[in-house]
C-alpha cells in the first residue's frame, strides 16, 4: 500500500482523527490474502469516508478490499475507486475494436496494474499504432505498449 498520509500530512495538516484511520483501514487491507502481489493502491480518509484509489489485478479483490474497509471502526462509508485489471482489458478490446480501422483485426490485450501489452493481427501497421493509442486513451490505463500475441497467451 502506497499511504497518502505518510506524504502529504506533514504539508497539508491531514486531521489526526483521519490520519489514524486511513492507517488501519490500510494495515486491515494489508492482511488480506494475496493484496500485496494483487494490488497497488491508495487509501484516503476524511470524515470517515475511506476511499480507495489504484489498481488491482481483479474486481474481486477490490471488493474484498472495499468490504475489509467496510468493517473498520470509524469507517462510514467506502469509495471503490480501483480499475481491475480484468475489467479494464475487457473496455480496452471493446474500445479498439470500435476504432476505424480495427475491421478484420484480432488482437489481444493484457494488463497489469493499468500497464497494457497490446498484439494480435491487425489489419494494417496502421491500425497496430491505432490500437495502442486508443488503449492509452482508456481512464485507467497508465501505460500502452505493442508486444507480439504468442508473448500474450500464456
Amino acid at each position: 500500500m502506497l499511504s497518502r498520509f505518510t506524504r502529504e500530512s506533514k504539508k497539508t495538516g491531514i486531521d489526526s482523527t483521519d490520519l489514524e484511520l486511513g492507517r488501519e483501514v490500510g494495515q486491515k487491507i494489508d492482511d488480506l490474502q494475496g493484496v500485496r502481489h494483487l494490488a497497488r493502491y491508495e487509501i484516503d480518509a476524511s470524515g470517515g469516508r475511506a476511499t480507495l484509489v489504484g489498481h488491482v489485478r481483479s474486481r474481486q479483490m477490490a471488493r474484498s478490499m472495499a468490504e475489509v474497509a467496510r468493517r473498520v471502526r470509524g469507517v462510514t462509508a467506502v469509495e471503490d475507486r480501483l480499475f481491475a485489471d480484468d475489467e479494464l482489458e475487457v473496455r480496452v478490446a471493446a474500445t479498439i475494436g470500435r476504432g476505424d480501422g480495427q475491421r478484420g483485426s484480432r488482437l489481444v490485450v493484457r494488463s497489469e496494474f493499468g500497464r497494457l501489452r497490446i498484439g494480435g493481427a491487425f489489419a494494417s501497421s496502421a491500425a497496430a499504432a491505432d490500437a495502442i493509442e486508443i488503449g492509452r486513451s482508456v481512464p485507467g490505463v497508465v501505460d500502452a505498449t505493442a508486444a507480439r500475441a504468442t508473448d500474450l497467451l500464456s
